[in-house]
């Protein structure tokens, strides 16, 4: 009886210690130091601007260990003339109600993080200098949740190695690409994951389709 206590425990022990048959999409998921939900997104003229509505950790730091998650909505808006002010205020309205925001200027785009989750079906009015700008809400057929399981299938066996204990040793993070953030045409899901060593893993997902149409 000892003897055949002793080889499932053989057995079973390297299951434990290292990753097999841990679930990854919860590790992913219990581990995002920022994900974006909701995603909304207009354009006037050559300007661009989206908002991005979500969780991340504070303080924000990339460095393998996912921290304390707060809410947030940051408004990106990118100019198509030049305009080289440091601080651009603005005036977003939100169903029905207008708040005066400073848009600040960093690497070329103009950002402002509300500190607040929003969630609402209407359009956003986003008005600057002497435009007006509407945000509509973006309805992806693949969404968030559905982005993090296309993630961790296609990154089960490299995440394995970093799992022990059924503990992830790193941080995850998922956002929204675009017109606004790289000046693309369509829109994609971009996975990243960092590892308390420093690697750095990134894929690319389309949000029609689920596709991974870009990994390094």
């Amino acid at each position: 009886m000892h003897k055949f206590i002793t080889v499932l425990l053989v057995l079973f022990v390297p299951l434990i210690v290292s990753g097999c048959g841990s679930d990854v999409e919860g590790l992913i998921k219990s581990n995002m130091a920022e994900i974006t939900q909701t995603y909304y997104a207009g354009e006037v003229e050559l300007d661009r601007a989206s908002i991005s509505v979500g969780k991340r950790e504070e303080p924000y730091i990339k460095d393998g260990i996912c921290g304390k998650s707060v809410s947030f909505s940051l408004v990106t808006l990118s100019l198509g003339s030049e305009f080289f002010d440091l601080r651009l205020p603005a005036t977003l309205t939100i169903d029905g109600k207008s708040e005066q925001i400073l848009l600040e200027l960093v690497s070329n785009i103009y950002m402002f993080d509300l500190e607040k989750s929003i969630n609402t079906d209407q359009d956003i009015t986003l008005s600057y200098l002497d435009k007006t700008m509407t945000l509509t809400r973006q309805e992806f057929a693949v969404d968030s949740a559905s982005a993090l399981k296309t993630a961790s299938v296609k990154l089960h066996n490299t995440l394995d190695d970093y799992i022990s204990r059924n503990k992830l040793s790193g941080e995850c993070y998922l956002k929204v690409l675009g017109r606004v953030d790289e000046n693309y045409d369509d829109y994609f899901w971009a996975f990243t994951f960092i590892g308390r060593d420093g690697k750095v893993i990134n894929l690319v997902m389309d949000v029609t389709s689920g596709e991974v149409v870009g990994e390094k």
